[in-house]
């Protein structure tokens, strides 16, 4: 007698449920998620334009102007200060209305109250200007008397000016 193969029912068994779990488990799904992206991508664009109109620029300028009668000053003051591009600079001045100066003395010290010059005007008018070559670089105090010709004396209080070139 022969016999055919037999399958135990334990191992039908085991392969039937081995194939129904495999089917009964859900098989994994791939997942999206989605994310917000922005890419900013910069441009310019050059536009050629061609007139025959020339192109005018405004620049201001400031130009100093000495003159033979100034305006008259209601304080002392020295111009330019500090004294940088110029050889010359002059010292402004109040003159008292109803009087006639007649002589102004600039005197000027160092700062460390040595004197360093004395300018005399003759011709007083509110400004006085003078060669500043001869003064070294530093920092100076001036002080500015006005003499009238009914022999009043004004005298200012000190001030400062400076020498940087």
């Amino acid at each position: 007698m022969k016999l055919g193969r037999i399958v135990p029912a334990t191992v039908f068994i085991l392969i039937f449920s081995a194939a129904a779990m495999a089917t009964d488990t859900p098989t994994p799904q791939p997942t999206f998620t989605e994310t917000p992206t922005f890419t900013e991508t910069p441009t310019s664009t050059i536009t050629q334009t061609h007139t025959d109109t020339p192109t005018i620029t405004p620049t201001s300028t400031i130009t100093p102007t000495f003159t033979a009668s100034p305006t008259p000053q209601q304080e002392v003051l020295a111009y330019p200060n500090p004294v940088a591009y110029t050889d010359t600079m002059g010292i402004a001045y109040p003159i008292k209305d109803g009087k006639t100066p007649l002589r102004t003395v600039i005197i000027i010290r160092g700062i460390n109250g040595d004197f360093a010059a004395q300018i005399v005007d003759d011709f007083p008018n509110g400004y006085t200007k003078f060669s500043a070559d001869r003064f070294g670089r530093g920092t100076y105090f001036y002080t500015v008397e006005v003499r009238y010709t009914d022999g009043y004396t004004e005298k200012h209080k000190p001030k400062k000016f400076a020498v940087i070139k």
